[in-house]
């Protein structure tokens, strides 16, 4: 779980999405490119960007120009361009092991090993939830899908590094950032903490003459992340991705040739990053990396689909859910690709920062870092550079007046919070021994309304028993009634039976 305090999760600002009018430099060809390519930088051609962006801080605008399509190919492995990949299509190799070191492709094909990570989420704790929220992805826009679905196999580096180390470094967020090229939906990257002063320094000088950090806070990712709704074009989203990916590959090569140029060509066939672009229906996870063209010693920029997965084989119930002791027992759904995810945070990011930080921390830390920028490009961007110091320097002190009186203004607001505190403590001091008196009094008065009550019960007590007395005395008197009168009519069935007469007679003498 190494190094979860140190990846930042850089959300994209709102952008143009599909559906908006779109300017004709930003319409589609009549025929889309599911693969895509693009020439590299050329150092010492009209177009350099690199001196670009030493002159104007950007990259050049021809690197936004759209370029005739060409034959479409349906290969896995899509070649991208840094500059120019809008529009242009390429035949592709179709032998992956020869554009891919092997063991690249072994390795994390294996990502998630085909299990499934259980991920947070409070308003999944039913069937009835999930079936809930599965029916809106494919009718609703970009934003409810980042909201309600990328989250769920794309979680946040904090959700998955600190299952099993509680207590680490929450990940920040960027929630509005500028870059050069459009911001994913979603950028990983190491924070600035992973970097010493000394070499914040030092990528700040090499960040004048070569890209380092795409925004504030944003230096080298390693991850991108597109995602497109219903009526969103697939093939836009895969060149967003796959161009913001070939920026942040190229940033690394350039950063190799700055410091190793004799290890440049290692890289190549190496993954440097990882992407992916989803919709409502289906995730691919890519593998991107860089390859150098022997004829025209240009870089070529490649992606590798490692992974395809339907969103609805995508999720499964965790079946630990309120298991107790279980695998995230409170965790109702497990995503297939958050395990994928997982294993990328973990193993490839230590990567991913080891390299960097290997080549920044053999950086020369002059001014004027000359990695592969001419003296006449310096010299021509030396008084620029110049009063950008100068105004980096004017705008750090009206910060750090506006910081101070933010200090201050805080804490004013915490003296006064702790006033209020202190006030309510005391109220509710008084409230409490307002309450206990009431209370005492009511305690008071149940207990003599509990002493009245068994006074009259005993009371009761004794009129029941007087009653019980009665019915028993009432009970033999009534038994004896009932003797007498079955005495009686038997007497007078007797008398019945005798006639009138002398037989009468003798029977009343001898009675």
């Amino acid at each position: 779980m190494e190094g979860s305090d140190q990846i930042a999760a850089i959300v994209g600002t709102k952008r143009k999405r599909d559906g908006d009018a779109l300017s004709e430099s930003d319409r589609s060809p009549k025929r889309f490119a599911t693969s895509l390519s693009i020439r590299s930088f050329d150092i010492s051609g009209p177009d350099d960007p690199v001196a670009h962006w030493v002159l104007a801080s950007n990259w050049p605008s021809s690197m936004g120009e759209p370029s005739n399509p060409r034959k479409r190919t349906a290969e896995s492995i899509t070649t991208v361009p840094i500059n120019e990949y809008k529009k242009v299509i390429v035949q592709l190799p179709t032998n992956v092991q020869n554009l891919m070191k092997r063991e690249n492709l072994e390795k994390y094909s294996k990502y998630g090993n085909g299990l499934y990570l259980p991920v947070p989420d409070t308003g999944l704790d039913s069937a009835e939830a999930w079936d809930e929220r599965n029916e809106k992805f494919g009718r609703l826009n970009e934003s409810y899908l980042v909201q309600k679905l990328t989250k769920l196999f794309l979680p946040h580096p904090a959700d998955i590094l600190t299952d099993e180390g509680p207590g680490m470094t929450n990940i920040e967020d960027y929630p509005d950032v500028d870059w050069e090229w459009r911001l994913p939906d979603i950028t990983l990257d190491l924070k600035p903490k992973v970097f010493t002063v000394t070499e914040l320094r030092r990528l700040e000088n090499y960040n004048h003459l070569r890209p380092a950090m795409f925004a504030e806070g944003l230096s080298f990712p390693f991850f991108v992340c597109e995602v497109k709704a219903l009526n969103g074009k697939w093939d836009e989203g895969l060149r967003q991705e796959l161009g913001a990916a070939a920026t942040y590959v190229d940033a690394i090569v350039q950063l190799c040739e700055a410091v190793k140029p004799d290890e440049v060509n290692q890289l190549q066939g190496q993954i440097l990053g990882f992407g992916t672009l989803h919709n409502h229906e289906k995730i691919e996870i890519y593998g991107h990396f860089n390859l150098k063209d022997d004829n025209k010693e240009e870089i070529n920029y490649y992606c590798h689909a490692f992974f395809d997965i339907k969103v609805s084989e995508n999720f499964e119930v965790n079946p630990d859910y309120g298991v107790p002791g279980g695998r995230h027992p409170d965790r109702r759904m497990s995503s297939k690709s958050a395990a994928i995810i997982q294993e990328l945070y973990t193993d490839f990011c230590v990567l991913h920062k080891k390299r960097i930080l290997d080549y920044v921390n053999i950086l020369s830390d002059a001014t004027d870092l000359q990695v592969g920028i001419t003296q006449e490009h310096l010299e021509a961007t030396s008084s620029k550079r110049q009063r950008t110091a100068a105004n980096a320097t004017s705008t750090a002190q009206a910060n750090n007046k506006v910081i101070a009186t933010k200090d201050e203004v805080i804490e004013k607001l915490e003296q006064q919070v702790q006033q209020v505190r202190v006030d309510k403590d005391a109220e509710i001091e008084r409230n409490n021994q307002a309450n206990a008196k009431v209370i005492a009094s009511k305690v008071a008065e149940i207990e003599e309304l509990r002493q009245q009550l068994q006074k009259k019960n005993q009371t009761l007590e004794r009129v029941q028993q007087q009653a019980d007395n009665q019915h028993q005395l009432l009970s033999q008197q009534l038994l004896f009634f009932q003797c007498q009168v079955e005495s009686l009519q038997e007497e007078v069935r007797e008398l019945r039976k005798i006639p009138y007469g002398s037989g009468w007679i003798q029977y009343q003498m001898n009675k």
